[in-house]
């Protein structure tokens, strides 16, 4: 019975009536990699690079702001300058600051299409006395626009007054006056670490609202004016003051430069 069982299976299996179940093995063997079809990106970790990264941008700067420092020049007090950039593609910049001839590193910024986008950047100056120079932008990719203006600094001398506001700095503004300049400012004030401090700006003449901070460790509380706009398209005044202490108040012009 068993050898007529055994001679009917292998009749069928060689007839097609049944198929043998394939072997399995513990593992199965690797395949070869995948192909992406031709002409399809490749599958990466990393983000594909958009078209707008691939062509060069048409960059424009529109304006340049520097800083014009008043202060006190008792150790190491920064200077900064931005520049105001369009692009008509969304892409990344490069970029860096050149102060009277010394380039600064080079920076990497994000830019968008068709909006306001800034460039910007920092550095410190040791001297003593007061001085000027020459601070340029300057874009290293793309079509590579550049945009060069004056920066100064006034020295202040430092007063007994427990609080003491220890720098005011306007930002000069070279360019394009389609629009209204679009301007910011600089302030320090020093004292005791801990010491609360309310202040007020004023552009102008018109009082912006009262804010309080408290000084650092360091004895130095930087801050820093609400942009605004300057309509009519001239030079103004920038002005800072104490609430509480001793009355203790500090202006400064902020020059306007239109340029074609």
């Amino acid at each position: 019975m068993i050898g007529k069982t055994a001679t009917l299976l292998s009749a069928l299996l060689l007839g097609g009536l049944l198929s043998a179940a394939p072997a399995q093995a513990d593992t199965p063997p690797a395949g070869p990699p995948a192909l992406s079809a031709p002409g399809a990106p490749a599958e990466s970790e990393t983000p594909a690079q958009s078209a707008g990264d691939l062509a060069p941008a048409n960059l424009t700067i529109r304006y340049m702001l520097t800083k014009l420092f008043r202060g006190t020049c008792d150790g190491s007090f920064p200077l900064t300058a931005e520049a105001m950039i369009t692009s008509d593609i969304d892409t990344d910049v490069e970029y860096r600051i050149v102060v009277d001839g010394q380039p600064s590193p080079t920076r990497t910024q994000r830019v968008r299409a068709g909006v306001r986008n800034y460039l910007s950047d920092f550095w410190y100056n040791t001297s003593m006395g007061p001085g000027s120079g020459r601070v340029r932008i300057e874009v290293l990719n793309h079509n590579q626009p550049s945009k060069e203006e004056a920066y100064s600094w006034k020295c202040m001398l430092p007063t007994t007054n427990p609080v003491r506001i220890g720098e005011i700095s306007p930002m000069a503004y070279y360019g394009d006056c389609a629009e209204a300049p679009y301007l910011t400012a600089y302030g320090a004030f020093e004292a005791r670490p801990g010491v609360v401090i309310t202040y007020r700006w004023s552009i102008d003449g018109v009082q912006t609202a009262s804010n309080t901070l408290v000084v650092p460790p360091n004895g130095v509380l930087e801050v820093q004016a609400p942009y605004w706009w300057r309509e009519p398209k001239q030079r103004g005044v920038i002005g800072l003051e104490v609430l509480n202490h001793q009355v203790n108040k500090l202006s400064a012009d902020y020059p306007v430069t239109c340029q074609s």
